[in-house]
């Protein structure tokens, strides 16, 4: 669910701007800051979940990453950190990439985060297409966690588990999930899959659309 968004200071903005150019999206960062007249921004409040990870496969292109979003039905984002940011409307729909993820990766160990946020989406189109890049510090602290993710696993934040609760066990098959806990509430998990004999890939071209 999003929400128009009427209180966007300069903070907000030189967030957006700072993304951009970490990320190296000049063109964009062009469009929006020195000719107005070719981009549309507003900003927007919206729930998103966000899948920060390695890169499966070793390397990774930028025509791969674009590829393997459009597989995943997520909206790519520049990352800072991570390798590969990706953020989805569903918390479900991360998870499920982020288990793509760990069995395109062939053994290698991988750390993967799955992170569900409130926070700032900059809607901005140029030229007819729209992207949604999500600023502030929600996406900086969910591309961090994955930090938190021991290599070949995956950490799910305590929100993201919460809101799939056991039906997160129907979408391991086999694999173990461990919980930590505050009382009786979990506060995050860690998935970790079976191996995989048959997990070699070179390409995402074989992905079906999630």
């Amino acid at each position: 669910m999003t929400n128009p968004r009427a209180d966007v200071g300069p903070a907000t903005m030189e967030a957006l701007s700072e993304r951009l150019l970490r990320h190296a999206d000049v063109n964009v960062w062009r469009a929006i800051f020195l000719d107005a007249a070719q981009a549309n921004v507003r900003f927007e409040a919206m729930r998103y979940t966000v899948l920060a990870s390695d890169s499966p496969l070793g390397t990774i292109s930028a025509e791969e990453k674009t590829l393997l979003a459009d597989r995943l039905g997520a909206e790519e984002q520049p990352t800072t950190t991570s390798d590969l940011l990706l953020s989805f409307r569903s918390p479900t729909a991360a998870v499920r990439a982020a288990l793509v993820l760990q069995r395109l990766s062939a053994g290698r160990s991988v750390r993967t985060a799955v992170t569900s946020v409130a926070g700032t989406v900059a809607v901005v189109e140029i030229d007819g297409v729209v992207r949604r890049i999500l600023v502030g510090p929600e996406i900086e602290r969910a591309e961090l966690a994955v930090a938190e993710s021991v290599p070949g696993t995956i950490y799910v934040c305590g929100e993201t588990y919460n809101a799939l609760g056991d039906t997160i066990a129907e979408h391991v098959r086999g694999g173990l999930v461990m919980t930590e806990l505050d009382e009786e509430t979990v506060t995050c998990a860690s998935i970790t899959l079976p191996p995989h004999a048959s997990a070699e890939a070179s390409t995402f071209a074989g992905l079906g659309r999630f």
